[in-house]
């Protein structure tokens, strides 16, 4: 469901505000990552200065870590046209014109977030914010296994339960 409003201000920077609220919304969905989530989220602000806000509910997850299979990149560094030759497709990146965009979004995951690799199977669960702005954004929380195992040179070794391993700090 959603919900919303803009108002047609010109001098006021047309003041908004929408929200909505999602419910098994499949966030990625390709060959090594799924992943759904549940929640609100809204945005709200003006021309000059907009805000996201969240709490969202990482749902059933799954990444998958595929073994290297050493493929080669070839690299182009001049194209050729008609025999004249081209300076490759490089463009400077220009900084954007609007103003950033204030971010404050929590998630939890509960667990069912899995990572899954050859000699690697694990559950997560944790919490964690996304904060600052679409310019600088930051990181806050932390992520734990709540069980699995890792194969080390032949051995399995069982993890039922770990302290916080990833943990986020925003500076």
């Amino acid at each position: 469901t959603a919900e919303g409003e803009l108002q047609l201000l010109p001098d006021e920077q047309f003041p908004f505000h929408f929200n909505t609220e999602v419910t098994n919304m499949s966030i990625v969905y390709q060959d090594d990552i799924t992943s759904s989530i549940d929640g609100l989220i809204g945005i709200a602000g003006d021309l000059d200065d907009m805000e996201i806000v969240g709490d969202l509910r990482l749902g059933s997850t799954t990444i998958i870590i595929r073994p290297d299979e050493s493929t080669t990149v070839v690299e182009l560094a001049v194209l050729e046209r008609n025999g004249d030759v081209v300076n490759s497709y490089q463009t400077e990146l220009t900084e954007p014109q609007s103003n950033p965009v204030r971010l404050d979004i929590s998630v939890t995951v509960p667990g069912r977030a899995f990572v899954l690799a050859t000699d690697m199977r694990t559950e997560w669960q944790g919490q964690f914010t996304v904060g600052g702005t679409t310019r600088a954004p930051t990181l806050e929380g932390e992520l734990q296994i709540v069980q699995g195992y890792i194969a080390i040179l032949g051995r399995r070794f069982t993890i039922e339960e770990s302290e916080s391993l990833i943990i986020f700090d925003k500076d």
